[in-house]
Formats: structure tokens, C-alpha cells, sequence
């Protein structure tokens, strides 16, 4: 979703009274010689619009007013993760089918909503960590990215081999005894 905010302010130097007939907009008087027009209007599309201004019933030539969307701030960025098995931001490791991995990440702006995904399906968890397991083996993958007014952050992707406990403790034990 695109949000606009537009203001603009146009000076007009009459003396006297002024007043204006734009849509959802104030005209506020600054000293007895200087006014502007001050509006949020967020519907207004990018382009050029006439405006006219009127003091003391003298109306001013049409100015051109250009309205553009304000520039968005930068998307947030996710800055670290972690994972409670590796305890650093390693992306690919291996648990076995009895474990639950507790996964979190940071960003560097407020976030709204956390969104994570759990091989594909969406977990509905708005926190900046989650816990997961897995029942059956194979390659699984966990993903996060963080969203706000200003937009939404790149996807971390951890992915996360699972092996039956059984052929779990069989690796650990070869792993061990090579």
C-alpha cells in the first residue's frame, strides 16, 4: 500500500482579507500580509493541479501546484538471528525429529508485524521469536522478515536438515568414534 501524505503551503502576498475554495484544506494567515494553504489530503494522485488564490475579491493568475508522494522511508532490515541450537546466525544446521529450536531476529526500526513460515506455511507469530519442531525428517526451512509503514524487510531463510532421532544418534556416535 502506497500512503501519500501531501502538504504544501503557498504563500500569497495580499493585503487584506483572503480566503480559498480548495477541498479539505485550511487557510492560515501568518502576519497581515502573508497566508498559506495547508492540506492532508492523502487521495490526490501525482501530477499538476491549478489553484487559484483570492484577496479582497482580486483574484491571483492560476499557479500550478505538483504533488508527489512523499518519499518513503526505507524498508526495515533484519540486522541479526540466531538460533538456540547453533547459538549464532549459522542459516543451515541439523536437529534431530526430538528437538524444538527456539529461532529470533532483530531489526533496526520498530516493526509492526513479524512475520514467520514454518516450511512454506504461515505461523500467524507476531514476535520477534518463535520455537519450532519438526515430526518427520528431512530438509525444512524456517523464514522471517519484519514489516512497517515503511515497508517489509528481506526474508531470512534458515534451513534446517531433520534426521530421525535414530539416525541422529547414529551419526553423533560415528561422529564420534572417527
Amino acid at each position: 500500500m502506497n500512503l501519500k501524505l501531501i502538504m504544501f503551503f503557498v504563500i500569497i502576498m495580499f493585503i487584506g482579507n483572503a480566503s480559498a475554495n480548495l477541498n479539505d484544506c485550511e487557510l492560515i494567515q501568518i502576519n497581515s500580509t502573508h497566508w498559506y494553504f495547508e492540506t492532508t489530503q492523502t487521495d490526490l494522485a501525482d501530477g499538476e493541479y491549478n489553484y487559484q488564490a483570492f484577496a479582497n475579491n482580486i483574484s491571483s493568475d492560476y499557479r500550478i501546484l505538483t504533488v508527489s508522494a512523499a518519499p518513503a522511508g526505507n524498508p526495515p532490515a533484519i540486522t541479526s538471528w540466531q538460533n538456540d541450537k547453533t547459538l549464532n546466525n549459522t542459516l543451515d544446521f541439523t536437529i534431530n525429529t526430538s528437538e524444538s529450536v527456539n529461532f529470533n531476529a532483530t531489526a533496526n526500526q520498530t516493526i509492526t508485524t513479524w512475520n514467520w513460515y514454518k516450511d512454506a506455511a504461515d505461523q500467524s507469530h507476531n514476535y520477534d521469536n518463535i520455537t519450532l519442531n519438526w515430526s518427520t525428517a528431512g530438509l525444512k526451512h524456517v523464514i522471517v522478515n519484519a514489516t512497517n509503514a515503511n515497508g517489509t524487510s528481506e526474508s531470512i531463510t534458515w534451513n534446517v536438515t531433520v534426521e530421525l532421532l535414530e539416525e541422529y544418534i547414529q551419526e553423533q556416535i560415528q561422529f564420534y568414534f572417527i
